[in-house]
């Protein structure tokens, strides 16, 4: 699963060429403003063929170099979801390997490969890093330094001891407070259960939906996985990556396309 992040007013049409021949599990997110908004017929035909998946974001307020800022932005949060494991960012403005530099100088933070190319098409043999270049744009970008350390725990002073009697009429409160009944544990207790119920009740609400959706290629006993993976999962690529896993490549793959058109349906449900 490849993420391209296009810089669209950087490359313009031509950094779309390639578009084509992306997989359905491949997306593609255009950032785009007044200063950079058509396209060519060729490059509409393209992405209109295309399997990927096609977001755009215009870049509504800012000034310069506001939409570098947005996209370096959308980056930082594809890192942190943990979906995509191959993040390419399509543009020829250097001024981006300042973000990606901090990922690939921090890899406990990020298990992702972050790189860029001048196209979609292009990215395929040709990629480069900020490690790449020797130009003044050399070198680690940032350090990583440990300020403060964790305060060793101190040693509890042991307790005093306390008067024979003293002693005994706290056992005698602590007894009394543990037989008198918690109302208030068993008000939580009670909403606990409330809640499991309400969430039952919906996994049941679209059973008959996936049962539909599926029907006529896989039986009811796929039913109950995918409604799980509806409900736990939070975005297409999340529940997408849950399905290969689960039932591997092809099959994964196909109940996705079928659930697919779906989904934002059931997730309100």
């Amino acid at each position: 699963m490849t993420i391209y992040l296009v810089d669209f007013e950087n490359v313009r049409s031509e950094g779309l060429l390639g578009v084509e021949n992306l997989e359905e599990s491949d997306k593609v997110v255009i950032f785009y403003s007044n200063n950079a908004n058509s396209i060519t017929f060729e490059v509409h035909d393209l992405l209109m063929v295309s399997k990927a998946e096609v977001d755009i974001f215009k870049i509504q307020r800012g000034g310069r170099n506001s939409l570098d800022f947005q996209l370096s932005t959308y980056l930082g949060y594809l890192v942190m979801e943990k979906i995509y494991s191959d993040i390419v960012i399509i543009s020829k403005d250097k001024g981006f390997l300042c973000a990606t530099s901090f990922w690939e100088e921090n890899p406990d933070l990020c298990s992702a490969k972050i790189s860029m190319s001048r196209s979609i098409e292009a990215s395929a043999h040709e990629r480069w890093q900020a490690k790449d270049y020797d130009d003044g744009m050399t070198g680690r970008f940032s350090e990583k330094y440990t300020v403060k350390k964790k305060a060793e725990p101190q040693k509890k002073a042991e307790p005093e001891t306390k008067p024979e009697k003293q002693t005994k009429a706290e056992n005698q409160v602590k007894a009394e407070k543990q037989t008198k009944p918690k109302k208030q544990n068993q008000k939580k207790q009670n909403s606990i259960s409330q809640k499991k119920v309400f969430v039952a009740e919906a996994k049941l609400n679209i059973d008959d939906d996936v049962k539909d959706i599926i029907a006529g290629k896989y039986n009811e006993n796929y039913v109950p996985v995918l409604v799980d993976f509806i409900g736990k999962s939070t975005r297409k690529e999340e529940l997408y990556t849950m399905l290969v896993q689960n039932y591997g490549q092809i099959e994964g793959l196909d109940l996705y396309k079928l659930i697919r058109s779906k989904y934002v349906t059931l997730k309100r449900k």
